[in-house]
């Protein structure tokens, strides 16, 4: 059986760019109830300054 390795592309790109997406929403599920994008607001900041108000460890405002 031959492979067409065009369609076996397409399929594997669009599997990664869903598992991205899907991890982005992980993301956004766990940085909601913590307060992060609601620190986020406002004037353009740090890492330092967000990682106060929600009490959070600035290294983990970075990634």
């Amino acid at each position: 059986m031959a492979v067409n390795e065009g369609k076996l592309n397409n399929l594997r790109s669009q599997f990664v760019h869903e598992l991205d997406a899907a991890m982005h929403a992980a993301t956004i599920v766990v940085g909601d109830p913590l307060g992060r994008y609601k620190a986020l607001t406002g004037a353009p900041a740090t890492a330092q300054k967000p990682a106060g108000r929600t009490q959070t460890d600035p290294c983990y405002l970075r990634k």
